[in-house]
């Protein structure tokens, strides 16, 4: 039977899995456009994304911190699938945060793709840290789970947000540095200069 190209919610292309006792099948469907909620008037949600956790903040309509979390995420010395599940579980509790509050989540634009091209000139401890730290497959869970919940996510530039966290807010916050970089990543998705 043929199917028209990029009708919504028909099958576009399919994938067979052979896992030696079992076969899988997959099919790749066409979505439908969805409306993200993006409105930044009431606040949103800022994650800091490192190894191991997760640091959640909330802000009010004025940029306010409501709320400090952070979401633990134990990648290391587990198995590929493993991880994908523990990543996928861990989206799952950030973007909670999203639906319970009705709003937006912002996150760092981050890059590790030059820092693995110079993998070999860092020592080797740091060189483990970075390849399980597996960056780019945490973005994509975080985005995907965003959009099936219906919540856009907000880039922005990463410079400094650490440094900032611990010397603007860590100290008056009572906070540990990544919880109060979550913040600032939060205030600069609102518009913020801090």
């Amino acid at each position: 039977m043929k199917l028209p190209h990029n009708t919504p919610g028909k099958a576009v292309a399919y994938l067979l899995e052979d896992h030696k006792k079992y076969f899988i099948i997959k099919a790749v469907v066409e979505m439908k456009d969805r409306e993200l909620m993006e409105d930044k008037q009431d606040g949103v949600i800022g994650i800091d994304i490192n190894a191991g956790h997760i640091a959640v903040s909330e802000t009010d309509a004025c940029g306010n911190c409501v709320l400090l979390k952070t979401v633990p995420m134990p990648l290391r010395g587990k198995k590929k699938n493993q991880r994908k599940h523990q990543i996928r579980q861990t989206a799952k509790e950030v973007v909670l945060e999203c639906v319970r509050s009705h709003k937006p989540l912002v996150m760092e634009a981050l890059d590790f793709e030059n820092k693995k091209s110079n993998m070999r000139y860092e020592n080797q401890k740091h060189n483990q840290m970075l390849s399980e730290f597996a960056t780019k497959q945490i973005q994509e869970a975080i985005e995907r789970r965003c959009w099936k919940e219906g919540y856009g996510v907000i880039q922005v530039n990463p410079a400094y947000t650490s440094q900032i966290g611990r010397e603007k807010y860590s100290r008056k916050m009572g906070c540990t540095v990544h919880l109060a970089a979550s913040f600032v990543i939060a205030r600069r998705g609102m518009g913020y200069q801090n």
